[in-house]
């Protein structure tokens, strides 16, 4: 893995662990407890978030038990946000995702509500997918591609934010997962050196074909003289 490809991958991950911090921190969950018990508490903890981090358009409370939540009644991404809040209440820690299905698309983080120990409710922010694409600024040499996408399962990874050439269909890349995240950054596998290149390589191989050749020959003229002798 090249270093600029950890860096990129380090910076993400960076950012989604910065989310996820405020989500948990105490402040953030005590004003998420009283908006579950006064949803006119809810701007109190909208301001909050969005004071610390301004990419963050919007937030929402679900309360337990889960089961009375209704995803067809979200517009756009309510089964993905169940989906979400199932890893919550497993006590999983979902990933940061792309809605594309939200008109505009947005960023989707999610974490449990608690009271003590107990499970309380579950608290989902909207975030504006520059907070992440705008610091995906790899740093590229010549005709170099590179980009992030967000893994959907088994349907085909979506591109969220590309930079350079689009790479030729022979090209050789690595496709390092962002942990956190269902993001995956694509970036070109460093180069043959020059000197393991073109007619060099070609050279080189048949000289380790006639060496080896070569070995084989004297193993079997050694073991002859010896049974002859």
């Amino acid at each position: 893995v090249s270093s600029e490809a950890q860096r990129i991958v380090g910076q993400v991950e960076e950012l989604a662990a910065k989310l996820q911090q405020l989500l948990v921190d105490p402040q953030t969950q005590s004003l998420a407890l009283l908006a579950l018990a006064d949803p006119a508490k809810l701007a109190d903890l909208s301001g909050h978030l969005s004071s610390r981090i301004p990419q963050i358009k919007r937030a929402r409370v679900v309360p337990e038990p889960l089961w009375r939540f209704r995803p067809t009644e979200v517009a756009g991404n309510g089964f993905a946000l169940q989906e979400m809040m199932m890893m919550a209440q497993a006590g999983q820690q979902p990933p940061l995702q792309m809605h594309p299905s939200l008109q505009p698309p947005m960023l989707v983080d999610v974490t449990g509500i608690k009271k003590g120990k107990d499970l309380a409710g579950y608290l989902v922010i909207e975030v504006e997918p520059e907070y992440v694409l705008a610091q995906f600024n790899p740093e590229l040499s010549g005709n170099a591609y590179s980009s992030i996408s967000q893994n959907n399962g088994r349907q085909a990874a979506a591109t969220l934010k590309s930079v350079g050439n689009a790479a030729p269909a022979n090209t050789l890349s690595e496709k390092l997962p962002v942990n956190g995240t269902l993001f995956r950054i694509e970036v070109p596998l460093p180069r043959a050196p020059g000197f393991l290149s073109g007619s060099v390589l070609v050279v080189a191989l048949a000289l380790g074909l006639l060496l080896l050749v070569t070995a084989v020959i004297l193993y079997r003229l050694n073991k002859q003289w010896v049974l002859e002798h």
